[in-house]
């Protein structure tokens, strides 16, 4: 799934890697309080409960990948990346296939054109 943005890649990879900021607009993983453990990792309420998640060290390439440590242990790599588009920016992330896949499709969209809006706007 992909979204564009008329934004840098660099503003976008910057307010999305902000793990703070997460659930100003990534929904589908933070739905309530967040504790930062370091820069690259954070415990948080999300639709699946209270969950683990370790991101990709802070890069220069756009790559936000994360690992989200669901509730029972079953850890669930997210592919995310930021590149330039002709336009600014292109978001790519990867929805893996499940039951409820056009339910999440829906939602990372949502999540996106959030994350997208709030760059654009600022």
């Amino acid at each position: 799934m992909s979204v564009l943005s008329s934004a840098s890649p660099e503003k976008i990879y910057k307010l999305a890697r902000d793990l703070s900021k997460l659930p100003a607009w990534a929904s589908g993983l933070a739905t309530g309080s967040l504790t930062l453990i370091d820069a690259n990792s954070l415990e948080l309420d999300s639709p699946m409960g209270r969950v683990h998640t370790e991101f990709s060290p802070i890069n220069s390439c756009g790559i936000l990948d994360h690992t989200v440590i669901l509730p029972d242990g079953t850890k669930v790599l997210n592919p995310f990346r930021v590149i330039p588009h002709p336009t600014g920016s292109e978001l790519i992330f990867t929805v893996r296939p499940s039951e409820n896949f056009e339910e999440d499709c829906q939602a990372v969209s949502e999540d996106l054109e959030r994350l997208v809006s709030l760059v654009e706007s600022a």
